[in-house]
């Protein structure tokens, strides 16, 4: 046989060395990267990373990160957040926990409607809060369903002589839709600096922004799609943490979109009833069940409502004023060619309430019965 040269004995061990070499560095290497990656916990583990948590999944359980952060989160494509999500909140009946993690805006609970929950859904507001001035005619000034009729809001904010510097404004919900200046009755509301209530045209907006519930796989359907271009990202943000409800306790006085269930708990009170209810029937334990339209042996919840508080709400265009006892209805639809009305409260409660109304320059939208 043929003996093997040194110099190539020589040249074989140094290649074996070389290749074993970069083996090894490629397996360290790996190793590295794999100690890096962080992978996603289940959606029932803690955040911490202890025993798993066991979270309430109710309907007020949430825990969104603050503003700043959710709206720094919008500085990503929206197209490429929400998609990770499409299709997955569809028909969900209950507040659940997205496994997915936050949304576009930041929330990681949602809505029956699979909406972003607020970051407070029970606003209490103090006294110290709407504290603008020393003027002793200061006022708390509640206003129904504007629906984009942004003329008779200027006109309504005129009559009732409202001053930024000296009054306090409460919107109770459905600022858009409908009429032809959405965009404008958002930006003026948040420019006087006024609260709001999260209402069923709020929802809607929020569902198709983040391309979810009826919205999951396409916009199209959704009449006012404009809005998704014209309204910012922080005027959306706006309005998803407007909460479900605005409760100022020394005026013994709450607002909310629809109506709220006597005999439960504010904290229980579920949001579907909150922003769509209209009516109520007694059910089957004493209490009584919620309906978004009205039926045979129902009333309208406010006739039932028995307070403490006294309640403001909308939504019920139908029934436009409702004046009861411990409530006040304040949707007069405007948007169908009626009023816009508001509700003025003195801000110490020295006075009675007094109603202000103006009329619609006309029908912007037609609905039966209206």
């Amino acid at each position: 046989p043929t003996a093997i040269p040194p110099c190539c004995m020589r040249s074989g061990c140094t290649l074996l060395i070389s290749v074993s070499f970069c083996v090894l560095l490629g397996i360290c290497t790996t190793l590295h990267q794999l100690s890096s990656i962080k992978f996603p916990r289940s959606s029932n583990s803690n955040p911490n990373g202890d025993s798993p948590a066991a979270p309430n999944f109710g309907k007020s359980f949430l825990l969104p990160p603050p503003a700043a952060a959710a709206a720094a989160e919008m500085g990503a494509s929206r197209s490429s957040l929400s998609s990770s999500c499409k299709g997955c909140l569809q028909g969900v009946s209950h507040l659940t926990r997205c496994s997915r993690g936050p949304c576009s805006l930041g929330s990681r609970y949602v809505s029956h409607t699979g909406t972003p929950l607020p970051p407070v859904q029970h606003k209490v507001v103090e006294r110290q809060e709407v504290a603008k001035s020393n003027d002793p005619g200061a006022n708390l000034i509640v206003i129904g369903d504007v629906h984009g009729c942004d003329d008779e809001l200027e006109k309504l904010l005129e009559k009732a002589k409202f001053s930024p510097k000296r009054d306090t404004l409460v919107m109770a919900g459905d600022l858009v839709h409908k009429g032809p200046k959405s965009v404008e009755v958002v930006r003026r509301v948040r420019r006087l600096g006024g609260y709001l209530v999260r209402g069923n045209h709020e929802d809607q907006l929020l569902e198709a922004w983040h391309r979810i519930g009826r919205y999951a796989n396409s916009v199209e359907g959704y009449r006012e799609r404009w809005l998704l271009t014209d309204l910012t990202a922080e005027e959306i943000l706006w309005v998803q943490e407007a909460p479900f409800t605005l409760s100022f306790p020394w005026l013994n006085l709450l607002v909310v979109h629809a109506g709220l269930v006597p005999g439960v708990p504010l904290e229980s009170q579920e949001f579907e009833d909150m922003a769509w209810m209209r009516d109520l029937v007694p059910n089957k334990n004493g209490g009584w069940k919620a309906l978004q339209k009205p039926a045979k042996e129902s009333s309208a919840w406010a006739s039932i409502w028995n307070g403490p508080p006294h309640v403001v709400f909308g939504h019920d265009a139908k029934r436009r004023l409702q004046q009861h006892p411990k409530a006040t209805g304040l949707d007069t639809a405007c948007c169908y060619g009626h009023e816009l009305s508001a509700l003025i409260f003195d801000i110490d409660g020295n006075k009675e309430p007094q109603l202000c109304q103006v009329p619609a320059a006309r029908a912007y939208a037609e609905k039966k019965g209206v």
